[in-house]
Parts: structure tokens; sequence; C-alpha cells
């Protein structure tokens, strides 16, 4: 019986040439992606002593049993990847071998070169500061982050709840029974200074409804319109004299007061918003009792025009009102209902040195609401990276634009082009 061994690669291609030869031919004969040779045209040990090496590759496309074998091209010397392999089941005579190429490689999806200034390996780059970013795009994968995941519920509270009946008593939960109180005094003991004696009086009710025909003088567009105008005969709105005489009004409107002015003076030592302080304290403090906001709560600032001569008034020309009180200002996204704010009275002795202006606003306005998985949307003003670490820490996420001329700010999202900044 005839000794079995492998043919070499020499051994192969010549057979395949003379394939590729007769089939051009014309005999009729259907291509066949195996063939049989007879093992005993060399010998065993010729076989043995030969390492199976692919052959050099050909500067024109070779056709092997129907599969391409293509150049590259960046290698001169580059092989085609094709295998000689054993086949079972062979013959009495001898085995049969296959020579076998792998399929022609796909062509390659073009991808677009790398940022010059990012490092292509890691996708990273280095701020001014020495801060690192990465790349990421924004897919959400797996779980969300604690700071995205709102563990509380939002509405109103059971305080609240149990005290809304009427927009009478929702009012009340805002200017509380106190609130009212101290205004009404404050507002009695101006009168009796200015007037010398002590004969002009006001109860809680009457003020109410003075407070109650000053809103909606607002909602009616009086600011522009003379106030005796409401009592008008002609054009004046009938539930104005139904409720108070216009004397009485103007009258309530030129003693109404926030504070005491005879401890006035001691108080501005330490409080520059001390004729109003009181009042707003309690105002705020019944807005975050009363309600829980959403998912997305958003803080800037709201100027409300006044001609009060005090030394925190603000020149702001890109506000409709240019001239006016400044107030920081921490809003629901959703309901619009104000959560918190802050009069912005200038350098602020309390915060931290080193310390922006504006992350201290917001870590001061959103300190009632972190921890509960909410996020806070804020201009170039507030948003920061050290902001967006602070706020992470008490599990709350940020959402602004950044000012480009930060020190931290990547130099890749200063070209244009460029919709956001990549993820520290």
């Amino acid at each position: 019986m005839a000794s079995k061994r492998r043919l070499s690669v020499t051994e192969a291609l010549k057979m395949l040439q003379n394939i590729d030869e007769a089939d051009s031919g014309g005999d009729g004969e259907s291509d066949d992606d195996s063939w049989a040779v007879d093992s005993s045209a060399e010998s065993d040990s010729e076989s043995e002593a030969e390492d199976v090496q692919p052959p050099p590759k050909r500067s024109r496309t070779t056709s092997v049993s129907g599969a391409n074998i293509r150049p590259t091209d960046n290698t001169q010397d580059a092989q085609p990847s094709s295998s000689v392999q054993r086949l079972s089941g062979g013959s009495a005579s001898g085995d049969s071998v296959q020579a076998a190429s792998q399929p022609p490689a796909t062509t390659r999806e073009r991808s677009h070169p790398p940022l010059p200034s990012i490092d292509a390996q890691h996708e990273r780059e280095r701020g001014k500061d020495g801060t690192i970013w990465t790349l990421v795009n924004g897919e959400e994968r797996g779980r969300r982050q604690s700071q995205n995941v709102l563990t509380e519920a939002e509405g109103p509270t059971t305080y609240a709840r149990r005290r809304v009946q009427d927009p009478l008593t929702s009012f009340m939960c805002l200017m509380d029974a106190d609130t009212l109180e101290h205004i009404r005094a404050c507002t009695v003991s101006e009168a009796h200074r200015v007037l010398g004696n002590t004969s002009w009086q006001m109860e809680v009710d009457e003020l109410l409804a003075f407070i109650a025909l000053v809103y909606v003088r607002g909602a009616k567009g009086g600011r522009t319109l003379e106030l005796s105008s409401f009592w008008s005969a002609d054009w004046g709105l009938p539930y104005f004299k139904e409720t108070m005489a216009r004397n009485r009004f103007q009258a309530i409107m030129r003693f109404l007061r926030l504070d005491q002015k005879e401890t006035r003076n001691a108080r501005l030592e330490s409080n520059k918003f001390a004729l109003a302080s009181e009042v707003w304290e309690s105002f705020v403090s019944n807005c975050i009792l009363c309600y829980k906001p959403g998912p997305d709560i958003t803080i800037d600032e709201q100027l409300l025009p006044t001609k009060a001569r005090c030394p925190f008034t603000q020149y702001m020309a890109n506000k409709p009102d240019k001239f006016g009180i400044k107030f920081w200002v921490a809003a629901d996204v959703n309901t619009k209902y104000m959560l918190n704010a802050a009069p912005y009275l200038g350098k602020d002795v309390t915060r931290t040195p080193g310390q922006r202006l504006g992350d201290s606003v917001v870590l001061k306005l959103a300190e009632p609401f972190t921890g509960k998985g909410r996020n806070i949307t804020t201009d170039n003003f507030f948003t920061s990276l050290d902001l967006a670490r602070a706020l992470q820490e008490q599990k709350t996420s940020l959402v602004g634009t950044m000012n480009k001329k930060d020190e931290s700010f990547p130099q890749v999202s200063r070209r244009k082009g460029r919709c956001s900044p990549p993820k520290c």
C-alpha cells in the first residue's frame, strides 16, 4: 500500500495551475473546490522536512477554487491565506487533500479622522488648568446614576393639602396670618407716626382687600394707567368701588410698611435687606414648606423694577426695565412655582473664600431640594465644573451652558462645528 503524505505548497500550486489551464481549454468539466492527488509521487521524508508556507503574493488577482486573493496596499510580500487540509474518507490507494482559501476581505468602513487636539487612543483632552475631558456618546447604558433618579413625590406637601380649600386659603399658605398681622402693625405704626395721632386704624381683612385690588390692578395692566381711573364712573371697574374707596386705598398705599422704623437703623447694620427681610424670609419659607418640585429645577436672575433709593439697586441694560432689585430665583420647570429666592445685596460676606458667586447662589437656593435625584438647569453665569461636582456629591445633576473662556474648558469644544462639550 502506498505511503500517505501531505503535498507541499509548490506541488499544490502547480496542480492548481494545471486545473486552471484545463478548465480554460473548454473541456466541459465543472469547477470543484476539492481535488485528489496520488500520495505516492513524492517521498515521505521530503514532505516532513519541508514546512507548509503560503506562496508570495502575486501582482494580479489569482483565482483558487472559485475564491479571490487580493493584494494589500501596504505590504509587498503579503501572502494569500490559503491552507492545505487533510480530508477524511480517502480511497484505498491514497487519501485526498483539499486546498482552501479564505474569502476576500470586505471593504473597511471609512471612519472620520480624530480631532487633532484629541488623543485618538483614549479620546481625551486636557484643559488649560489640567482638567481631563473624555468624549462619550449620548446613549444611556445600564442603570441610571443616583443623581438622575427622583426619590421624592412632586406636588403640594401634606401641610398644604390639609389647609388649602379655596383660593384664599391657598394664598394664606404663603402669606400666613402672622405675616399679615406683622404688616398691619407696621403700617398702622407708620400712620400714627406721620399723622401724629392714633386715630388711623386698619384690620387684617381690610389689608387682604387691599392686596386683592393690587393683584387685579396688575392683571388688568394698570401699571401704566392712572390709579384713579380704576374708580372712574365711565371707565373704571365696578368691584373696585364696591371693595374699597379710592381715598382709603391711597391712604393704605401711603402708610404701607414691612418693618418698624424705630428699630430699623440697628437692623441695617447687620442686614441690608432689613426693611423687608422679616416678611420676605417668612414668604420664602412658606414657599419651600408648601410644595415639592418635580425632577427639573431652573435657577436664574430676575430684575424687579423699582425706583426706590437703596444701595443695592441694579442697572441691567439687557432688561426691559433697566433699574431695579435683582433676585436669584429657583423655580420648578413644570409648574413655574417659585421654590426659593434671595435678593442680590452686593458682596456676600458669608461666601466661602475663593468660591464663585454663581456656585454660591446655586448651592444655597438648591439646598432644600438636593439629595433626591433632581436636575438643575442654569446659564453660563452659574455653570462650572466645581459646581457640577459639588451637586453630584449631593445626588443632584447639573445641565447648563458654559463660558468658553473657562480655564477648565476643553479646546476641542471651542472650535466651530461642535454642538456640545464633552463630559469630564
